[in-house]
């Protein structure tokens, strides 16, 4: 018996259970046996929230040939490494058909945005809708557009003209 065991043999004697679980893990380190790492489990994260804001929610004002642009900005929060994909609904009935994806490589909150610009006195609202690993849809960000003439003024007539 070489001389290790014989010390692990009296320790384990002495020492009682602990140590021949201690001495056991010495002896297979030494003698070349692959440690063996405690197994992890690799859980894929989950989208835990979605929020939406309109930006501005309520306008009175005038809108430019192009109209108001209102700015959605959402929110996506997850417990951990996920691949997300996204798009935008409202209540017009449009869907977003461009496909957008954010990847969360650790839990966290991503911001993301869209926009809608109006040409006449609207109301609406405008929301995210997360559409994988799972499907949810974040409350609706509501706005309020009133469009008003550019020149709102009277003009009076000038001086040696009536007015008709």
């Amino acid at each position: 018996m070489s001389s290790r065991i014989r010390a692990l043999s009296t320790t384990i004697a002495t020492a009682g259970v602990f140590c021949l679980v201690l001495g056991t893990t010495a002896l297979a380190q030494t003698a070349g046996a692959p440690r063996q790492q405690p197994l992890k489990e690799k859980t894929a994260g989950k989208v835990t929230a979605v929020h939406t804001t309109a930006a501005p929610a309520t306008y009175s004002g005038v809108c430019s040939q192009n109209g108001k642009r209102v700015v959605f900005h959402g929110t996506i929060t997850a417990s951990g490494p996920v691949d997300v994909k996204y798009t935008w609904v409202r209540s017009d009935g449009g869907v977003d058909t461009t496909p957008h994806e954010v990847k969360f490589t650790a839990a966290g909150t991503k911001q993301v945005s869209h926009y809608w610009d109006l040409t006449e006195t609207s109301k609406g609202w405008e929301a995210l809708q997360v559409t994988a690993p799972s499907k949810i849809t974040s409350a609706h960000a509501v706005f309020n557009v009133t469009c008003v003439a550019k020149n709102t003024k009277t003009l009076a007539p000038k001086a040696g003209m009536q007015a008709r």
